[in-house]
């Protein structure tokens, strides 16, 4: 899913708006390169525009608005879809097919996370069947490990709060002390997630540079712990106890308390930044899927959609609209801008959605750096024992939390 430029800059988080970016370019310039060819195969003007190109949005959408239309309409006329589905004979040629030698073909795909992954040798993305399938029955698929932002570019979806064992939220390392940041490109980490080869630029963009981001419990990465350890730990600390930090182990009680200190200042800085809180991002989210539902909004999002209404529309109302020659013309216009406007509510809903978890994230680092603290404050027995003793509760929850299942 490609958003428009007023829809990546409603995802707020510098690096998400970025990767945003990045994707709707990356589509603009394939479809320029599609062009040419388009137009050998005489299609129409209309199945050679840059929206007919887009890929569709997945037709599962873990909204109110549940299965979309659109993709709904698509997956029948390729025969995909239970309530359209063929006959069964050619059922079996499609199941033939797609099983070479009526063998499961998840068997030749190891390494592969989930049930579909681009091959980069044919250039199109694959789905194997791990068995085969009847007309009308319900199909299964593993989108594999992909961070919430993967899953909206790439599907058109999020999952629920704490329903994505993989997603991350980027940190801007800027916000990092300069020690800090200086460990971070010293360590060279990746970004979060493990889509695949392919999908490693958008993850790392997604991630932050140099593995600067918190998994969907709090917990910073592995990377970023151990910049954090070694950046706030002094230069004879740093010689002696360096490869504790390497092994993911606290180098003293006073580097841990410095780096969830400096942790703790850069969430609470990257949520100061956003221009919206968390209960504004609710209730804007309401608002947007009641549009999307085509239900009438409440007296305070109908003012503020009629604001922005008409800050939209107003070069439009410079210039005298055409009228329509029949009362039919003029239906089907006002049936095409109301679906218009329910696929841009849902575009931004996503978006509003997306940004809503990572704030969630940052408020989750915050509080698991003074549960931090709190340990390594807590207390009055001497500074050595007590040092011992915190090091090893911080090791054991953070491990704890930074251990992620695996779909």
């Amino acid at each position: 899913m490609c958003f428009t430029e007023e829809e990546a800059a409603a995802l707020q988080a510098e690096a998400a708006v970025e990767a945003a970016r990045g994707a709707a370019a990356a589509a603009a310039a394939a479809h320029a390169r599609a062009l040419p060819l388009l137009s050998e195969l005489g299609l129409p003007p209309k199945w050679r525009s840059r929206g007919a190109w887009l890929p569709p949005p997945s037709p599962y959408a873990p909204s109110p608005g549940g299965l979309r239309a659109a993709a709904r309409a698509l997956a029948a006329a390729a025969g995909g879809w239970p309530a359209e589905a063929g006959t069964a004979e050619a059922a079996a040629q499609a199941a033939d097919a797609s099983l070479p030698g009526g063998a499961d073909a998840a068997g030749a795909a190891e390494g592969i996370a989930g049930d579909g992954h681009l091959d980069e040798a044919a250039d199109e993305y694959c789905i194997f069947a791990r068995t085969r399938y009847s007309p009308g029955e319900q199909v299964f698929l593993c989108y594999g490990r992909h961070t919430n932002l993967q899953l909206v570019q790439h599907y058109g979806f999020v999952l629920p709060p704490g329903q994505n064992p993989h997603d991350t939220a980027p940190l801007p390392p800027h916000l990092l002390p300069p020690a800090v940041q200086q460990q971070l490109a010293a360590c060279g980490g990746g970004g979060g997630g493990s889509g695949g080869a392919a999908a490693r630029p958008a993850a790392a963009a997604a991630a932050g540079e140099g593995g600067a981001y918190l998994h969907a419990s709090g917990a910073p990465s592995w990377e970023l712990l151990r910049a954090l350890r070694l950046g706030c730990a002094s230069p004879a600390e740093r010689k002696a106890g360096a490869c504790r930090a390497l092994a993911d182990e606290p180098i003293s009680a006073a580097s841990e308390r410095g780096g969830f200190d400096a942790l703790r200042t850069a969430c609470g800085a990257a949520l100061a930044a956003l221009p919206a809180s968390i209960d504004q991002d609710e209730a804007k989210l309401a608002a947007l899927r009641r549009r999307a539902a085509g239900q009438p909004p409440d007296a305070q999002s109908q003012q503020q959609q009629q604001q922005e209404q008409a800050a939209e529309h107003g070069a439009e109302q410079q210039q005298p609209a055409q009228q329509p020659s029949n009362a039919a013309e003029l239906q089907r216009r006002a049936q095409q801008a109301l679906q218009q406007e329910r696929w841009r509510a849902e575009k931004l809903a996503l978006a509003v959605e997306w940004r809503l978890g990572y704030k969630r994230t940052l408020k989750q680092g915050i509080a698991l750096c003074d549960a931090v603290l709190g340990i390594l404050s807590f207390g009055n027995a001497p500074a050595a024992r007590a040092g011992r003793a915190a090091s090893g509760d911080i090791t054991a929850r953070l491990a704890a939390l930074q251990r992620r299942p695996r779909w």
